[in-house]
Formats: structure tokens, C-alpha cells, sequence
């Protein structure tokens, strides 16, 4: 294991720097990691010095186990044969033509079988396809490595709306991670600028998906990093958009100044765009303001964002849909939600809760949202007690009960609980069948969505 190692020949005969070398460990280790299905091998990595060691000839023991066979599908030999002398080797290193890119090691060819399940082997193959693709631009990250990720994030936000966390969150996670890789080497400007901006997103969605488990800590985490990544990509809309969630996170935390200061932080970055981010961030701080009472800053804060839908224009933004556009049915919402507050209200808090139930219950499929209905049903339920009517906040609750553990993300526990506390007031402490409704709630927010994820 001295100077001159097959491993170094090979390396240098496809002019692979660190990074181009990176890249190919990274795709071998989690093609490896699929086939043998061992989620270990997809997370390693070998570190710079590491890899300036073994083309050095500084190794005096084998690389790690899982690194050898990585290494040993990503050369075909023999891991032995890498860091022994080229000269001692069994086989000359192979002839490298330049000018055109070729696989290091065969591409396994996906064939289905009669009675195998052809959507999943057909799913395979597509990324199967994609990891060649990948391959092929190994030298920088060409435009068809950065379309793959924008097309799965485009999934992954209107996924977030309508699927239960458990079946996305590990494609969050891997999307985050494969772009953060990217990030890792080096990128010509403009890639790197574009890959910021998806970074951006894809931590920002993990942001949304920490907070909806119960870890607002761990939200704001991704969140001060996606604020990073939207000021590398030097895009306004993602920099108010972050903030939007910062200031979310707060609310729910019970943190009601802190979520004013995010919303107003995101809004002259909003401002600059015409998409619908500003709208966000104003119904935002309008909820904000009447959990602390703040009659008129929630009023004019809700008349601001009913007034920018005429200077609206979908932005690059929320071509992504789902999650990163902030739709009519949504603002009717939050209106609804930020009203339930205000003493006084509860005539038009009920009004506004069933104008937003109708506005999502006639909208198409791709923007309902199972988490907002909820909280549409809670605060409509909130009206309808104030008003003293027990049986229709009972009935606007039915579909909230009926959600399945893996549903119940923490906005929505969150939201029960302030109906759950209205039934603790002295107008229903007296009244027949109040106490099995609060009972009801405590067992539905015993089961977070957490607990369904699995281990």
C-alpha cells in the first residue's frame, strides 16, 4: 500500500477531481444501499483529506468495510487490488477514452416479472434512469439533475397538502440531502444560485414537517438555514416565504410577538414579487394580532391581504402549488382563524369559518388541504359555541374526529384544544353532553401524528 496504488491510476484516468469522485461514491453507495436494502450504506461519505490520502498513497489499513464495497462496485475489483501497487495489481487499469463520458461499473439492467407489482418496477426503472442521468453529468450539475429536483419538490408540496407525513417525509429528507451534496462541491454560478433556491424549499417543507410533528425547535432550525439558502439564491419571494413559516412556527409555539415581527420581517421581501407570499404574510400577522387582542392591527392586516389578490400574479414560486402557494380557500382561513380571537366576534368568525369550508370543500382536488379544513371545522366549530349552539359545533367537528392518527399533526391537536378549552367555560360546565365532547378531544389528542411515523 505505497505510492503509485491502482486506485490512484483509476481516479486519475477519468480525470476525477474530489468532487467528481464524491459524486460517483455518493451514487454508488445509495444504488448499493437500494439493492441490498441497507440504508447505512446511502449516508456514506469520504472526506477530502480521506480521498487525498488514497490517491496519495497514504493508506496503511483498508478503508472501512461498508467504503470497501462501495469502492469495489464503483471500480469492479477487488478493494485489495485498489490500494495494492498499480504494478502489482491482477489487471491493467482499463483504457479511458476522452471526450465522452463512460460508467465506471455495469448498470443493472430492471426487469419485471410475471405477478410482480409493474407500477413498482416501472418506478425503479425511472430512477434507475435518473441516477444514470445523474452520472452523466458528473462533472457539474447540468440542467436534467436540476429539473429531477424540481419536479420531486413540485410532488412533495402538493403531497405535504394532502398525504399524511409518515408516506413523504423520508423523500424530504433524501431531497434535502441531494441537494445539500450538490451544494457541497463546486457549482458554476448559475447552478449554484438555482441549487440555493431548491435547497431552500426542500428545508423550508422540512421546516413545515418539524412544526407539524411537535418540534418547533427543530423547525426553526431548518428555517434559519433556508433563510441562508434563499439569500444565497437571491430570491425575494423564497425570503418572504421562509419568514411566513418562521412566523407559523411561532404562533403555534404560543409565541404571538415573535410571529408579528416574522410576518412584517418577510413582507418587504414579498412586496418586491407579485406572487401570492404577500398575502400569506398579511393574513399571518393578522392572526397574529388577535391572539393579543389587537382589534384594529387585525383588521387592517386582514383588509391587506384581501386587497392584494387584485395586484396578484402566481410567481415562480407557486408554480410548485401545494404548499408554497397560498390559495383563496386558505386566506378565507386564516381570516376565520385570526377572528375567533376577537371578543365580540362570533357572529362573523362563524360566518367567515363557513365561507372558507365552502371555498375548500368546491375547490379542485390539488388545492384542498386536509390540515386547513381541520382548522376551518375547529374555528367553525368555536363560532357556533359562542353562540351557545353545542350540537353544530359538535357536527362541524365530525370529519376532525374521523382523522386518522397519522393525520393528526399539531396545528389541528392545537386547534381542538381551544375548543376543548371553550367547553371548559362556565356556559358549558352544566350543559348535558359537554364533558363526553371534552373527553372526546383528550383521546384524539393523545395520538400525534409522530407516533404513526415508523420506526
Amino acid at each position: 500500500m505505497t505510492e503509485g496504488t491502482l486506485f490512484k491510476a483509476l481516479v486519475a484516468q477519468r480525470r476525477w477531481t474530489y468532487e467528481g469522485f464524491h459524486t460517483q461514491f455518493k451514487l454508488t453507495a445509495r444504488e448499493l444501499a437500494e439493492e441490498e436494502r441497507d440504508p447505512r450504506v446511502e449516508t456514506l461519505t469520504v472526506a477530502v483529506r480521506t480521498f487525498r490520502n488514497w490517491t496519495s498513497g497514504q493508506v496503511k489499513t483498508l478503508p472501512q468495510a461498508d467504503q470497501c464495497r462501495v469502492l469495489e462496485r464503483l471500480f469492479n475489483r477487488p478493494v485489495e487490488e485498489l490500494f495494492a501497487k498499480a504494478s502489482d495489481a491482477s489487471t491493467a487499469a482499463e483504457p479511458w477514452e476522452s471526450g465522452l463520458v463512460l460508467p465506471s461499473r455495469s448498470l443493472e439492467v430492471v426487469r419485471a416479472e410475471p405477478g410482480q407489482d409493474l407500477k413498482g418496477q416501472l418506478e425503479m426503472a425511472a430512477r434507475r434512469a435518473q441516477r444514470f442521468a445523474e452520472f452523466a453529468e458528473a462533472s457539474g450539475v447540468g440542467n436534467n439533475t436540476i429539473e429531477n429536483i424540481q419536479f420531486e419538490l413540485q410532488r412533495l408540496a402538493t403531497d405535504y397538502t394532502q398525504k399524511p407525513l409518515a408516506l413523504i417525509l423520508n423523500d424530504l429528507i433524501d431531497v434535502q440531502n441531494e441537494t445539500f451534496q450538490y451544494l457541497e462541491q463546486r457549482q458554476r454560478p448559475e447552478q449554484a444560485r438555482e441549487l440555493y433556491l431548491l435547497a431552500a424549499i426542500g428545508t423550508g417543507m422540512l421546516a413545515k414537517a418539524s412544526h407539524d410533528l411537535g418540534d418547533p425547535r427543530s423547525a426553526m432550525t431548518h428555517a434559519r438555514t433556508a433563510v441562508i439558502c434563499a439569500e444565497n439564491a437571491a430570491h425575494d419571494g423564497m425570503q418572504g416565504w421562509i419568514r411566513g413559516l418562521q412566523s407559523m412556527v411561532a404562533y403555534w409555539a404560543g409565541q404571538h410577538q415573535t410571529a408579528i415581527k416574522y410576518a412584517r420581517m418577510g413582507q418587504p421581501f414579498a412586496s418586491r414579487t407579485a406572487g401570492t407570499a404577500r398575502i400569506w404574510l398579511s393574513s399571518l400577522e393578522a392572526r397574529a394580532c388577535a391572539a393579543l387582542g389587537d382589534v384594529e392591527g387585525t383588521q387592517s392586516a386582514i383588509l391587506k391581504a384581501e386587497s392584494a389578490w387584485d395586484q396578484t400574479l402566481p410567481d415562480d414560486l407557486d408554480q410548485y402549488g401545494g404548499i408554497l402557494t397560498f390559495t383563496r380557500p386558505r386566506q378565507l382561513y386564516y381570516a376565520a382563524d385570526a377572528l375567533v380571537w376577537l371578543p365580540g366576534e362570533a357572529v362573523d368568525s362563524e360566518s367567515a369559518a363557513g365561507i372558507a369550508l365552502s371555498a375548500y370543500e368546491d375547490a379542485p382536488a390539488t388545492i384542498r388541504s386536509f390540515s386547513d379544513e381541520a382548522g376551518t371545522r375547529t374555528d367553525l366549530a368555536l363560532g357556533r359555541l359562542a353562540n351557545g349552539e353545542l350540537e353544530g359545533a359538535v357536527d362541524a367537528l365530525g370529519p376532525v374526529f374521523d382523522l386518522p392518527a397519522e393525520r393528526r399533526i399539531n396545528g389541528i391537536r392545537t386547534s381542538m384544544m381551544h375548543v376543548h378549552e371553550a367547553l371548559r367555560g362556565a356556559a358549558f360546565r352544566q350543559v348535558s353532553g359537554a364533558a363526553d365532547i371534552r373527553e372526546q378531544i383528550e383521546d384524539f389528542c393523545q395520538t400525534p401524528a409522530v407516533a404513526a411515523l415508523p420506526r
